[in-house]
């Protein structure tokens, strides 16, 4: 059943998706690689066990059996592949002497029994049920099977919350996957340690179906939710970002080894990154590795702001060739910053660049300098020459305002600028805005639309 793709489905007794009447169901469930043949896109510790389930009996004998034998008789599938699992529980109400079991759930991942089998072989879940803390610091090093952090078992669509205190981080080198939670940032001051932190380019982080808030409205906080050095590579789907006010972005990317991000069908609203220390507003990365990627598709970001910095939403800078950014199907409305309201790019040598697939850039204002939608900072030389790639993108009502202190250098480009450093050999062809379409933009000083330097 490897093509097999289920979503769904449901089932009044048992097996959601599938169910299987087989006297050799164990044999079958372990043949190849962790249920490669039984489960399709099930994935292990992320969908729930109720989906596929079976009954070592063949068909006949299921077909007589009384509902008090195959209830007594039946499986979840995934335990025959899985046959050392690791599960723990954690709510704020349990207690870190308890045995971490769903009657007895302990209250952080700090009990004994978690940090000792945390980095174990074996496959490895914690269940949150309603609410835990993140208080200190916790070690995730196991790289042959990845870590998981996940809501409650019995609810598939409840998030469940995870408060970070001012040092609770994860440090990640080998492989987790954070599912359905609800992260709360505690307030603080200015702090350089992130919620999740990425720190080798073994690191394999995937959040999913996620959100992330702020613990006080109105307050503030001084830190990353996720923060990736090295390198590694990493997903993001789904996350849901709202009302927040941080001195530091969101995500922070900083590679300088093999890695990639992926940002996918996700929303930030109304976050507004303070201050001038930290550049960027929801998204920073520094891409300096040959194959680095930061790939944004079917995103958007609305009222983003990166006060006194570039780069409303997305600050990305490219100081190797082969690098690549590529924004697809992403909106960003009325989003802010001096320059570059919506995206900032700042691309060395051949570094790449594409936006693609009914990109959007509404409403957007470089509120103090150049180019209100989108500012692209291009280095090129005789014999390498950066790519920076339109081919479906509208920019529409983007403005560019002039600064007080730089008043003859600046409100150029209220759709985008492009700024130019070195020489642009028009052979290559690899400046290339054909699927530009550019409406009611307007600037201070000069190109209502597009200007370039």
């Amino acid at each position: 059943l490897k093509g097999m793709k289920i979503y769904g489905n449901s089932a009044d007794k048992a097996g959601q998706s599938l169910y299987v009447a087989m006297t050799q169901l164990a044999e079958w469930c372990r043949t190849g690689i962790a249920g490669e043949y039984v489960k399709g896109n099930y994935s292990d510790g992320i969908s729930n066990q109720t989906e596929l389930q079976g009954i070592q009996v063949d068909q006949t004998t299921f077909k007589y059996y009384l509902s008090t034998q195959i209830n007594e008789q039946q499986n979840y599938l995934d335990d025959y592949w899985i046959a050392d699992r690791n599960e723990y529980y954690v709510q704020n109400s349990g207690s870190d002497d308890w045995l971490c079991t769903s009657s007895n759930p302990c209250k952080t991942f700090e009990a004994s029994l978690i940090m000792s089998n945390i980095n174990s072989a074996d496959a490895f879940i914690v269940y949150i049920l309603q609410s835990t803390s993140l208080v200190n610091q916790t070690f995730i090093q196991q790289t042959s099977t990845p870590r998981i952090f996940r809501n409650d078992p019995l609810d598939s669509t409840q998030l469940s919350i995870l408060l970070i205190k001012s040092v609770g981080r994860f440090n990640i080198t080998g492989k987790a996957v954070f599912y359905l939670l609800n992260f709360i940032m505690e307030s603080t001051g200015y702090q350089d340690i992130p919620g999740i932190y990425g720190l080798s380019y073994q690191a394999e982080i995937n959040i999913n179906d996620c959100q992330f808030h702020m613990q006080n409205a109105g307050s503030q906080i001084g830190k990353c939710f996720v923060r990736l050095n090295y390198g590694g590579n990493h997903i993001i789907t789904n996350l849901n970002t709202k009302d927040i006010s941080s001195e530091e972005n969101i995500i922070k990317v900083n590679f300088n080894d093999a890695g990639s991000l992926s940002i996918s069908n996700s929303q930030f609203e109304n976050i507004t990154k303070i201050g001038s220390y930290v550049v960027g507003g929801v998204i920073n990365a520094l891409l300096t590795y040959a194959s680095n990627r930061l790939d944004i598709t079917n995103c958007q970001f609305t009222t983003c702001k990166a006060q006194n910095t570039w780069g409303g939403a997305v600050y990305a800078e490219i100081q190797n060739s082969d690098a690549q950014i590529t924004l697809s199907h992403t909106q960003l409305i009325q989003c802010e910053a001096q320059k570059g309201g919506g995206l900032h790019i700042k691309s060395s040598t051949t570094g790449q660049v594409v936006l693609d697939n009914s990109c959007e850039f509404k409403q957007c204002i470089a509120t103090s300098g150049n180019g209100g939608g989108i500012c692209a900072d291009l280095e090129y030389s005789t014999t390498q020459q950066s790519l920076f790639l339109i081919k479906d993108v509208l920019i529409q009502d983007c403005q560019a305002l002039l600064s007080s202190y730089e008043p003859i250098s600046t409100g150029f480009g209220g759709g985008i600028f492009i700024g130019v450093r070195g020489t642009y050999n028009s052979s290559t062809q690899s400046l290339d805005l054909k699927g530009m379409k550019i409406q009611g933009n307007s600037a201070i000083s000069g190109g209502q639309s597009l200007i370039t330097n």
